[in-house]
């Protein structure tokens, strides 16, 4: 078996290093090495061995865990709570006036204790990758702590079916020691990265010079995590001559605004896709105004034209999510069917105040 690993400043100077990171680079080589929790927990066979190998795929109970910061875990679990997209009955892509997640519960795990990630840069990488692999198995985990007193773990909560990590930081710093983790133990445990789920669906167009430009919040522009994942994934598909940037999303207002940005930096080659992973962007008003561009004749409007590829799209990051975490549940069967409302609870990490690290706690 295997994991079911999903992966899922606008101004001249920013897009510039975008740029120049965006390009297809190197990924580790074959002798590349988990991180030495992963290994002593690998090798120890101890409680946080037994939280995967113990994993049951086929089991419907538990709940949808979100993990990263606050504010991105809130905006997601808002479309959890409320999205209607698919016939509940035969999973049709036509809504129904039922929310698709009707019975789960979303457990918005916000990790105060370890944010923000981009502390971890510049050095401090291989502990952010201990972070994420700690909690994903504090989501599988039905032990709680009381507080930040409690190390023992004494309280008790639902463990997770499925874990998101909201955060493209956890998706470059995590995914690979994740990975290694779970085909260890044989599992299938769904664990989604929105940004490898949306890349690996681009790359698999194998559109040749596949460009993708996503639209963010501005310090996830410049940490280059997007350009990064996007990288690895492409090289280690092959696929050469391919690219990635990021824009601010606060620079943005329609498609000739990151046009223009994107061709001011140096950006020549046709965009295939543009990842909206910001809320406060209109979506709608960034399609409407790429369909403006390919609709209207003007000057300008033949210039833009070259910049946008065949097959263009405009990606809802939120929304690939959602449906892929659909696909998931009803692929295995693993919806509660319970009748209500799709509901949530908030943990946070807190540091411990006896012997270091951090603990999960309910926050009421």
């Amino acid at each position: 078996m295997k994991t079911v690993i999903t992966f899922l400043s606008i101004s001249a100077a920013v897009l510039l290093t975008a740029l120049l990171a965006g390009g297809c680079r190197e990924t580790a080589g074959p002798g590349r090495r988990t991180v030495p929790f992963v290994e002593r927990t690998i090798s120890g066979r101890g409680r946080d061995w037994a939280l995967v190998s113990g994993f049951n795929p086929s089991d419907s109970r538990g709940t949808i865990a979100l993990v990263g910061s606050a504010e991105r875990n809130r905006l997601l679990a808002g479309r959890f709570l409320t999205g209607d997209d698919f016939d509940n009955i035969d999973g049709r892509l036509v809504p129904d006036e039922l929310p698709d997640f009707s019975g789960e519960r979303i457990d918005i795990i916000s990790d105060l204790a370890n944010l923000p990630y981009e502390s971890f840069l510049g050095g401090n990488e291989d502990s952010l990758r201990t972070v994420t692999v700690r909690n994903l198995l504090s989501a599988l985990d039905t032990a709680l702590s009381l507080g930040a007193f409690d190390n023992e773990k004494l309280e008790r909560k639902e463990k997770s079916k499925v874990v998101i990590f909201t955060s493209p930081l956890s998706a470059e710093y995590g995914a690979f020691d994740i990975d290694t983790l779970v085909r260890t133990a044989g599992k299938s445990i769904p664990v989604i990265f929105p940004s490898r789920l949306i890349f690996g669906r681009q790359l698999d167009r194998n559109i040749p010079h596949l460009h993708v430009a996503v639209v963010t919040d501005s310090v996830t522009a410049r940490s280059g995590a997007y350009q990064h994942v996007f990288d690895e994934m492409a090289a280690e598909r092959g696929q050469l001559g391919c690219g990635c940037v990021a824009f601010p999303a606060d620079s943005l207002s329609y498609a000739g605004d990151l046009l223009d940005g994107y061709r001011a930096a140096g950006g020549n080659m046709p965009l295939s896709a543009v990842v909206i992973d910001d809320p406060t962007v209109d979506i709608n008003a960034v399609r409407d105004s790429f369909d403006w561009i390919m609709r209207v004749q003007s000057e300008a409007n033949l210039g833009y034209r070259k910049l946008i590829a065949d097959g263009f799209v405009v990606i809802d990051a939120l929304r690939a999510v959602t449906d892929e975490c659909y696909r998931i549940l009803r692929g295995t069967n693993n919806f509660t069917h319970d009748i209500a409302y799709p509901h949530s609870k908030d943990f946070v990490t807190i540091r411990s105040t006896t012997g270091g690290g951090y603990n999960l706690v309910e926050q009421y």
